[in-house]
């Protein structure tokens, strides 16, 4: 990683690291995830997984053509992202940071996490059934 600048500008920088623009990103990650999966496991005609947004602050992710309720949803307010993993019954509340080198960060707990490790986190058990 590149040094930091002295001069950072790290108020403009926390200004974009919002809850809702980073819901925007999760919301398009977690579809290229659900494109991929689709895709590695070579899903039968009538099966497979589907994004539902239910408001625009919040969208469910479910498997089609299954008896398995298993759904997870993520919903935004202005401060934090709530992740409810319906596989394991957990839910989330990440809040957003800008860690010290710069960069945004979820924050769930003690953890700076990539939007890629909550989205993990999220849909490991729907996707591979753990």
């Amino acid at each position: 990683m590149g040094a930091i600048p002295q001069n950072f500008d790290w108020v403009n920088a926390r200004a974009k690291c919002s809850a809702e623009v980073v819901f925007t990103q999760l919301l398009a990650g977690v579809k290229s995830d659900v494109a991929l999966i689709e895709q590695v496991r070579k899903m039968e005609p009538g099966t497979g997984f589907h994004v539902q947004p239910i408001t625009a602050k919040r969208f469910e992710v479910f498997r089609i053509g299954t008896t398995n309720p298993t759904v997870a949803f993520f919903h935004v307010d202005d401060k934090k992202i709530e992740i409810e993993d319906g596989g394991k019954g957990t839910t989330y509340a990440a809040t957003l940071t800008i860690n010290h080198e710069g960069r945004c960060k979820l924050r769930i707990g003690d953890e700076e996490l990539e939007q890629w490790q909550v989205r993990h986190m999220a849909l490991e058990a729907l996707f591979f059934g753990r």
